[in-house]
């Protein structure tokens, strides 16, 4: 049996930054403003109660997370922390 060479992978990966639970459509508006990387917010949606009127709003599926398509071998990719709201990002180590 042959055994194919390791391959490094170098390209767009997905990431999740961690970020102030509340901001997380405003940081993901930033990185798409700022640093032009795709951005996905999973999203709910739900049926509240405000002054006794039924409401329908949006709002995150996992408070605190978004995923963010971007190649971390780049320059680009480091001012991800300079985003305001952002934490850290997971398994960027």
């Amino acid at each position: 049996m042959t055994q194919q060479p390791h391959q490094c992978f170098s390209g767009p990966l997905w990431f999740v930054p961690y970020v102030e639970t509340g901001a997380e459509f405003d940081v993901a508006d930033a990185i798409m403003d700022e640093l032009s990387f795709r951005v996905f917010v999973p999203r709910e949606t739900v049926w509240t109660m405000r002054r006794g009127i039924k409401v329908k709003s949006t709002r995150p599926m996992l408070p605190g997370y978004i995923f963010v398509e971007g190649d971390p071998y780049t320059q680009e990719w480091q001012k991800i922390n300079d985003i305001k709201g952002v934490i850290d990002v997971l398994g960027a180590r």
